[in-house]
């Protein structure tokens, strides 16, 4: 088995490209800073955007127009002066979300870090991975500054992928492909569903990959899967069955993709054949919509009137999104995302309506979009798998 690092640096000529490209649109938004925090690694990818550094556990960036960023994290207390490229200041606090006596410790930090910097206006960047404590704060001790949400202004940047990224894009494409022919290996009568969850997360883990999520469900033939939670996979497999699986990990460098296949143990009947056929017809459909100037929300309703000609449910939740840092961010195709889809996004599509009382096929690549439309990256068949 191939392993490579788990962790890929990435470059400073690109962390300079995204902090200029970010600070010309703060120069347009007259905004002096942008504020940033999360806690969770899955969906942390704003602060890996801006520092390379893992979110989890409770990071926040303090990411001024005309300085170097300061960090705020956990840890035993000290202060690093430029532990790394661009950053002027690592600010590390025995501070945990649990525990509320410690809230202040990792607020006021980022109020001195904004104090320090004589701010008037802050942009405040995905405010709702954000505390509300921290916010508060803010807030409440510098009621005379302006303070305006500038998710959407960062958003229209990173979802644009540069080369750089879009190389690690395809590295964690490559992934999951190999850890789907490696995980297909080991599905077979008598194994148990979190068995076969278990091992995709250690084959990927062997692989180089950073992070885990994926999950997966199964039903006796002639029957539709449902998706269950994760402490339910207790489901022992018999010849007859089928299973949904969805791989879900990130790759070298923290770039996140996805894969999901119908697998059936023993054979496939026909139903589910022409069910995983019709899943990557309207995948393909999407794909061919999703063309650099055009609407999610238009892409959708083209997608839902054919979903609706064959007889199946429309999509009411979410069947295409960007990934990069974060497992799902935008684009989103579903209604209310406003963002215009532009050359160089990096997309999972994953029609997942295409069910009957008799069976359920969940099929996902995932695509880079180009000029002509999004053209699909994996390597994997479109089919329905038989081991």
């Amino acid at each position: 088995m191939e392993r490579v690092p788990r962790y890929k640096k990435i470059s400073n000529n690109e962390l300079d490209r995204r902090w200029k490209a970010v600070r010309e649109a703060m120069k347009k938004a007259g905004l002096d800073c942008l504020v940033i925090q999360t806690a969770n690694v899955n969906f942390g990818g704003m602060v890996r955007y801006f520092t390379d550094m893992p979110g989890g556990g409770g990071v926040s960036v303090i990411f001024p127009l005309d300085d170097e960023l300061t960090v705020v994290t956990g840890g035993p207390p000290k202060i690093d002066e430029h532990p790394s490229y661009g950053i002027k200041k690592r600010v590390a606090l025995p501070a945990f979300a649990v525990f509320n006596f410690t809230n202040e410790l990792h607020a006021k930090a980022v109020f001195d870090a904004l104090e320090e910097q004589k701010v008037k206006k802050i942009g405040m960047v995905s405010s709702a991975s954000m505390s509300a404590y921290l916010y508060a704060y803010i807030r409440k001790n510098l009621p005379k500054v302006a303070m305006r949400d500038a998710t959407d202004m960062v958003d229209e940047i990173k979802a644009v992928k540069s080369e750089e990224e879009l190389e690690y894009g395809r590295k964690a494409v490559e992934l999951h492909d190999r850890v789907f022919e490696a995980t297909l290996k080991y599905v077979r009568p008598g194994i148990k569903e979190y068995e076969i969850l278990s091992e995709f997360q250690r084959v990927a883990k062997d692989m180089g990959s950073e992070s885990q999520a994926g999950f997966l469900y199964s039903a006796p033939e002639g029957t539709s899967a449902l998706n269950v939670p994760r402490r339910l996979l207790s489901h022992e497999m018999k010849r007859g069955d089928q299973l949904n699986i969805l791989i879900e990990v990130s790759g070298p460098g923290g770039f996140w993709a996805e894969i999901a296949r119908a697998i059936c143990v023993g054979s496939a009947s026909k139903h589910l054949k022409d069910l995983t056929q019709i899943s990557f017809e309207m995948q393909e459909e999407m794909a061919k919509l999703m063309k650099p100037g055009v609407k999610p929300e238009e892409v959708l309703d083209t997608h839902n009137k054919l979903l609706k000609a064959k007889g199946y449910q429309i999509e009411k939740r979410l069947c295409s999104h960007g990934q990069g840092y974060d497992l799902v961010e935008r684009p989103a195709i579903m209604h209310g995302e406003k963002m215009t889809l532009k050359e160089n996004m990096f997309m999972a599509i994953h029609p997942e309506t295409i069910r009957s009382k008799k069976g359920y096929v969940f099929n996902c690549d995932n695509f880079l979009i180009t000029k002509s439309g999004a053209t699909r990256l994996n390597r994997t068949p479109r089919e329905i798998f038989v081991v």
